[in-house]
């Protein structure tokens, strides 16, 4: 494909990423928001997934959900939003020759949100629902990630949640939300990202028309964690069940740290597909789990690589000891240039995959952007050129560096008991 990709900023302050692939028969229209759950106060927990909820629920021109959906639908389109650690985002994918129109019906829900008060009510009972999902019959959380992030990164106040709580989301008043939506979207803390088969002379006025009556700005302080905590920690949470769930994580690095490269060739060394270590040695030799993968979690300042698997609860030791003994293996041995060049092909040929692709391409250059405001424009080409660059003496100088206990942290959901929560410690704490 022919692609094109450009980054200008409209003159109130708007990021506009522009990634032209004439070949496709779509466009997609990505805006992400810098606000989530990290950065909230305590009496603010949830706040943002429930600002991303209110957006769908009218504005002066669509007065509901209903209209907002006809709107889309009367033109092909579809609209959809998220709420992520540390942004927010909402996507629209219409056909070429609705981009008018698609992109003004998405401005206007971005921008013009009406938080009615009868919905805000309604919604705090949906709210409620999605909730009850991630939590025991006690209420407290089952939710692997969120329980992973605060073993790792404590905050000082409040334990990590996405959706908040029940007392904060009934707390929420409609002044709340609408100021919290006024302060956070405004140009300087979103970008716009536009993929797909559209006309390259005609989008930034577009983009004005649609996008140029935000107005503000707004800075961000990075979230606090607890100073001095000892590693290895571990965190059980006991459930009647017949599979425990786990997620071993390893302290690695952020977002915009140097090393990111070579922790993204570890994960998929350790258990990026089915010839990895960990899924080859787990499922295939040892029958001990369906499932493993490995992944690195990335923020703006904080960074893992995590291992997450599930297994019947009688399996949780040997489960956990072949993690932990491939680790080892991998930590004392490092890596091969052959290993390190066959990852490199693969991981060359999923960029080239994402190059198919309008909503994986915007989010590879929005989230880049609204986590990192790089001061050089960067492109796959540009990440597959660091790749390249990345020798075995880079990536096990990580390995030795990341994948140890002094970093280590280890969750379970299930019926674990007393005897195994102890042989675990025993086995985190081990080189």
């Amino acid at each position: 494909m022919n692609h094109s990709y450009q980054k200008t900023t409209l003159p109130n302050g708007l990021r506009l990423i522009k990634l032209r692939m004439p070949a496709v028969h779509s466009v997609v229209v990505s805006m992400y928001v810098k606000c989530g759950p990290r950065f909230e106060a305590p009496a603010q927990s949830g706040i943002n997934h429930f600002v991303e909820h209110m957006l769908f629920k009218g504005t002066a021109t669509y007065p509901n959900s209903r209209a907002i959906s006809e709107a889309a639908d009367n033109i092909g389109a579809d609209i959809n939003g998220g709420t992520l650690p540390e942004y927010s985002e909402y996507s629209l994918i219409v056909h070429p020759r609705h981009l008018d129109e698609g992109l003004r019906i998405f401005a206007d829900f971005v921008c013009n949100s009406v938080f009615d008060a009868r919905e805000i009510d309604n919604e705090k009972q949906i709210i409620a629902e999605e909730l009850s999902q991630y939590r025991d019959v006690a209420g407290d959380s089952v939710n692997l990630d969120e329980l992973s992030y605060d073993l790792m990164w404590p905050a000082k106040s409040t334990p990590y949640s996405a959706l908040g709580t029940d007392e904060t989301i009934t707390s929420f008043t409609r002044d709340q939300l609408a100021r919290h939506y006024r302060k956070y979207y405004v140009p300087s803390n979103m970008v716009l990202s536009i993929a797909g088969n559209f006309d390259h002379d005609r989008i930034d006025a577009l983009a004005e028309e649609t996008f140029g009556g935000l107005s503000g700005a707004v800075e961000i302080a990075q979230p606090e964690c607890e100073n001095n905590l000892h590693f290895p920690r571990m965190f059980f949470r006991k459930m009647p069940t017949r599979v425990d769930h786990i997620k071993l994580c390893q302290a690695a690095c952020s977002y915009r740290d140097p090393n990111l490269t070579a922790v993204l060739i570890v994960c998929d060394v350790l258990g990026g597909g089915p010839s990895s270590r960990l899924f080859s040695t787990l499922r295939e030799e040892q029958g001990l789990v369906y499932d493993v993968s490995a992944g690195a979690a990335l923020y703006s300042n904080v960074g893992s690589i995590d291992v997450v698997t599930s297994t019947n609860r009688y399996k949780l030791l040997p489960t956990l000891e072949c993690i932990l003994e491939q680790i080892r293996i991998l930590r004392e041995e490092g890596i091969s240039q052959h290993e390190l060049a066959r990852v490199k092909d693969r991981v060359a040929c999923q960029m080239d995959f994402l190059l198919d692709s309008p909503m994986d391409l915007n989010e590879w250059f929005g989230v880049r952007e609204i986590l990192t405001s790089p001061e050089k424009f960067e492109t796959p080409a540009d990440e597959m050129e660091r790749l390249r660059e990345v020798s075995t003496e880079d990536v096990n100088r990580v390995i030795r560096e990341y994948l140890v206990p002094a970093r280590r942290g280890l969750v379970v959901i299930g019926a674990s008991s007393w005897r195994q929560r102890r042989r675990a410690a025993k086995l985190l704490a081990e080189e």
